[in-house]
């Protein structure tokens, strides 16, 4: 599936600056690496839509004041286990990065040439330090800033609908907060 740098830029997306590794391959993965990449990317997200669950309700005003300060608690103890982790185990260093469902926009992406395959290890939450794999195949060369568009290869229905309700979630909260802020 090609993307063109149109298409790439009229999609919903997730963009950001996150740690993400970039590998080159010579072929793309097995079919037995391909189904433990997408069990751990569906098992990831579903984790990190459910933290957001409880970060999303807490304006609620039904809530239980003692359900909330378990997960005041519970959110303290992913922080520190994450800060713990960070500094056990460096991640890869964060760079400008456009998630779809579909493609992956990366700036600097190391030495790929087009059409070259590559795995791909995204970092897209900070109390989780554990990375989405995907696999993709680079559509050509990178534009004047450096950017690399990454044509992902067909994820299956289950996960392709949870990358997009992530995107979606962030691009809200994106939309929320600059409602929230005050205009310059």
């Amino acid at each position: 599936m090609a993307v063109t740098r149109g298409e790439a830029n009229l999609a919903l997306c997730f963009e950001d600056v996150v740690p993400v590794l970039c590998a080159p391959l010579a072929e793309p993965w097995q079919p037995a690496q391909r189904v433990r990449a997408e069990t751990g990317n569906i098992e990831l997200l579903r984790t990190m839509l459910l933290l957001d669950d409880g970060a999303d309700s807490g304006s609620d005003e039904n809530r239980d004041t003692d359900l909330q300060r378990i997960e005041s608690k519970l959110n303290v103890l992913l922080d520190l286990v994450a800060r713990i982790f960070s500094v056990q185990v460096p991640l890869p260093t964060p760079i400008p990065l456009r998630l779809s469902a579909s493609f992956v926009v990366v700036r600097g992406a190391g030495s790929v040439a087009p059409e070259q395959w590559v795995a791909l290890e995204i970092y897209l939450h900070t109390k989780l330090p554990r990375c989405i794999h995907l696999l993709g195949k680079v559509t050509g060369d990178p534009d004047a800033d450096g950017n690399v568009t990454i044509a992902l290869e067909p994820l299956s229905q289950a996960l392709q609908d949870l990358i997009e309700k992530f995107i979606f979630r962030q691009h809200r909260r994106m939309v929320a907060y600059q409602r929230r802020s005050p205009k310059a």
